[in-house]
């Protein structure tokens, strides 16, 4: 018992090492990132300018050329909402710019990002349903699972208040963190933890505790969904480890709770119900 204990300890002490190591260094990466991705730009910004909306403001937009007006907008503003205009100039891309870009808009990060969606999951199960009738029982750990984390999600976000890197660097907020349960109630971009790596892993660790020899390339994908969240300026580094961790951990919980309630279940279960899901 000892032994056991003291195992725990370590990897929860890993976990909390590995927590601090991305909130120590997360800015840095996304700013990194957002710096390169501004590197393989077609443009370079000349001009930035945001306006908070106001009700009843009126923004009028004129563009000259030599003294004459060439063009004139106005956009009226609601509340709540932002007007931004650039303008910007195209700029001689090196090479290394050209394919830069390329790695962060093309349609690998697109699909990883995809399979953070429950959807996936539903399908996965459809397949379980359909084809592999002696494990149909399982579809009940998934599904509260997925319910169970997913509020955990939610609940986390509100409550620590973590904005979201875009919003952050844009300068629409001017801190990481705005208060606790400072979510709740408010329409505000909060982040930690990611919700699509959390799903993507309760998935993946789901169909991998059913099918031991798919274990490894499911993590590996939903691994690249994690850094997707990342690359593509979604999510903090901590955000998505945190969703991680949660994911494998609940989907773990998961079956060990429906290892013990199995037979308790069953026998509330009508005849039917029972031979449906082969209990």
């Amino acid at each position: 018992m000892t032994g056991v204990r003291a195992q725990w300890i370590v990897l929860i002490s890993c976990l909390g090492v590995g927590m601090f190591a991305c909130l120590a260094v997360e800015e840095a990466v996304s700013r990194w990132l957002r710096e390169l991705e501004e590197l393989g730009s077609k443009y370079t910004t000349m001009v930035r300018s945001r306006h908070g909306g106001v009700p009843g403001l009126v923004v009028r937009v004129v563009g000259r050329t030599n003294e004459v007006v060439v063009f004139e907008e106005r956009h009226a503003m609601g509340v709540g909402q932002l007007f931004e205009y650039q303008i910007v100039a195209a700029r001689e891309r090196a090479w290394i710019g050209r394919h830069v870009r390329r790695f962060f808009a093309n349609d690998f990060w697109i699909f990883f990002e995809q399979l953070g969606l429950v959807w996936w999951g539903v399908l996965g199960c459809w397949f379980l349903w359909v084809y592999d009738p002696a494990r149909r029982r399982y579809i009940i750990v998934f599904a509260a699972v997925s319910l169970v984390s997913g509020i955990v999600v939610d609940v986390i976000k509100n409550t620590t208040g973590k904005i979201r890197p875009e919003p952050f660097f844009d300068g629409e907020f001017p801190v990481r963190f705005v208060g606790l349960f400072s979510g709740w109630g408010k329409r505000l971009p909060v982040s930690f933890p990611s919700g699509h790596a959390t799903q993507a892993f309760v998935t993946a660790v789901f169909f991998g505790r059913l099918y031991p020899r798919a274990r490894v390339m499911l993590l590996a994908a939903v691994t690249c969904t994690a850094v997707s969240r990342v690359v593509t300026g979604a999510h903090w580094l901590s955000d998505v480890y945190a969703g991680a961790l949660l994911g494998y951990v609940s989907t773990e919980a998961g079956f060990w709770v429906w290892e013990r309630v199995e037979r308790r279940v069953s026998a509330y279960l009508p005849a039917r119900i029972k031979e449906v899901l082969r209990l």
